[in-house]
């Protein structure tokens, strides 16, 4: 666990650093950005999809599609979508510095989405299988990547974590252990 937290902490350093470098490099993100901490959610999701439709800049569409996400996640916007399709777009696009949050995002999403975050009904725990597919979808993309980049620290990080990554069960008197994840991925949820 504390190996995990450690990658965690290390990757969403990275990330943060990957984000706040593509806003500083455009001022159209940096306003997205701000509507965002703002929580001015469908704002910066108009801002976001503008930015996907016209960039053909492989991280930078990871980035807006992820950040799409977490504008519905966070604002339970109209005709969007729900969350998970854009996180999913992420997962299926060969390796990425974001595979880990993309990852953890999708299941949590999807969770939410397909069968709530209650302890109620232990078939939903079945979709754990679901997860484990994909998950090892996501670890032979990175173990293929390192094929090739052996070094990169990113990527190890990845892997590890994804390795240790426990499955969704019954997290105690008020849900899911996905309420947990929730809280992690999305703090904004507890402010």
């Amino acid at each position: 666990m504390a190996v995990m937290r450690r990658c965690g902490l290390y990757i969403f350093v990275f990330l943060f650093s990957v984000v706040r470098a593509f806003a500083s490099e455009t001022p159209l993100l940096d306003k997205a950005e701000a509507l965002y901490q703002s929580k001015a959610y469908e704002q910066a999701a108009e801002i976001f999809s503008n930015v996907l439709a016209g960039t053909e800049d492989a991280d930078l569409r990871q980035q807006c599609l992820l950040r799409l996400g977490d504008c519905i996640q966070m604002g339970w916007l109209e005709g969007r979508g729900t969350s998970d399709t854009y996180y999913a777009q992420v997962l299926e696009q060969g390796y990425s510095p974001y595979l880990l949050q993309a990852f953890r995002k999708w299941r949590a999403s999807y969770q939410e989405a397909h069968h709530g975050k209650t302890n109620r009904g232990m078939a939903t725990f079945t979709e754990n299988e679901l997860y484990n597919r994909k998950k090892a979808e996501v670890l032979v993309r990175i173990d293929n990547y390192l094929k090739d980049h052996p070094q990169d620290a990113v990527a190890i990080a990845q892997r590890e974590s994804l390795r240790q990554l426990a499955d969704i069960a019954p997290g105690g008197p008020f849900g899911s252990s996905v309420l947990d994840e929730s809280a992690e991925l999305w703090p904004e949820f507890s402010e």
